[in-house]
């Protein structure tokens, strides 16, 4: 009977299992508040049964496409006007769906803790938070941990601007995406995928790197730095140093004079400089075309929009900030900023 019993539950689990496998997902860039980029090309992808047939509606359009032998599917909902809210709908064997969706201007913020930087340590934050009533102003912030290879999901959640919200919002992001709000008059989505700390190779996908001629003398001075480091004696010695620095801390206390600065761990310093594309974007950016460059201590935001009056902004030297759209460059004070993008304006050209 024990037997009989055991056998029955194991065959419910696996039945379970299947049906979990064959349910149709989505990554978590796709959620309710979500924000779609207007006029053009919209990817929706995910995973589901290989063989399943998987439908996308939304705003009066569908989309079809079959999951491959792996289980994924993707599909392109054609170009969709600014407005919303909308209801996206995804049905294969179950259905999925998505609401408050609006279409509108969707950028992807990203950096170091520039970026990741929150709006409530920003200068002014409780008149900032006051003024925060804007419910076509949402941010995604990607959650996920570094990871050692590529992932193919991230984590987050969509969230609606408002005074409750806003503090958790990347300051540069929310900043720049209320000004183009403002100017456009369309929905805002702002993606944030920033980790403080991070160099840009972090960023760069490794075979990308490895592939590079360039960079064949770095790799092999990397791979002779890695058999000459003994994480033993490393330790030993972050160990003598750290016991050296609480002492040298307490001190410091005790005069009233600030402590130095703490010494890290060589061993994890080593691993993470080892690493490279750890913290590579999530997949969903390059499947949606999104075009991101990336340059050490600098953050900058770049849209998938094909509109030539939308601008990315770059921290400069002094408090500057340079505007740049399509075709157009141009440096201002952080004070002349505050006023809005000098250069948006209509632009012949196309990022390099």
């Amino acid at each position: 009977m024990k037997r009989l019993t055991l056998l029955v539950v194991t065959s419910a689990l696996l039945s379970l299992a299947a049906t979990a496998r064959a349910d149709v997902k989505l990554p978590a860039i796709f959620g309710n508040h979500m924000v779609l980029q207007r006029d053009a090309a919209v990817p929706v992808w995910g995973t589901a049964a290989p063989g399943e047939e998987v439908t996308v509606a939304i705003a009066g359009q569908t989309a079809s496409a079959k999951a491959g032998a792996d289980g994924k599917w993707s599909v392109k909902l054609a170009k969709l006007a600014a407005a919303g809210p909308h209801t996206l709908t995804v049905k294969g064997k179950n259905t999925v769906t998505f609401s408050d969706v609006l279409v509108g201007e969707v950028w992807l913020g990203s950096g170091q803790s520039n970026m990741a930087m929150t709006v409530n340590r920003a200068k002014d934050y409780e008149q900032e938070q006051a003024a925060a009533k804007f419910p076509e102003i949402r941010m995604f912030t990607e959650s996920s941990a570094a990871a050692t290879t590529a992932q193919t999901e991230g984590k987050g959640e969509w969230v609606v601007c408002s005074p409750e919200t806003v503090g958790r919002f990347s300051a540069t992001a929310f900043f720049f995406g209320r000004e183009i709000h403002r100017t456009l008059k369309v929905p805002v989505g702002l993606i944030n995928s920033s980790v403080g700390g991070t160099p840009i190779e972090s960023w760069i996908a490794p075979e990308a790197q490895k592939a590079s001629p360039e960079l064949k003398g770095f790799f092999e001075g990397q791979k002779q730095a890695a058999k000459d480091f003994d994480p033993v004696k490393a330790k030993a010695k972050f160990e003598q140093d750290q016991a050296k620095w609480k002492e040298a801390a307490k001190k410091a206390k005790a005069e009233g004079k600030p402590a130095p600065k703490a010494p890290r761990d060589p061993v994890a310093l080593n691993e993470r400089k080892g690493n490279v594309g750890h913290s590579s974007p999530m997949r969903f950016a390059a499947r949606s075309g999104i075009r991101v460059r990336r340059t050490r201590r600098r953050t900058r935001l770049y849209s998938i929009t094909r509109s030539s009056r939308c601008w990315s902004t770059t921290g400069g030297r002094g408090g500057a900030t340079t505007f740049r759209s399509r075709g157009c460059s141009c440096r201002t004070s952080a004070a002349q900023a505050a006023t809005g993008p000098p250069c948006a304006k209509p632009c012949s050209r196309r990022w390099r």
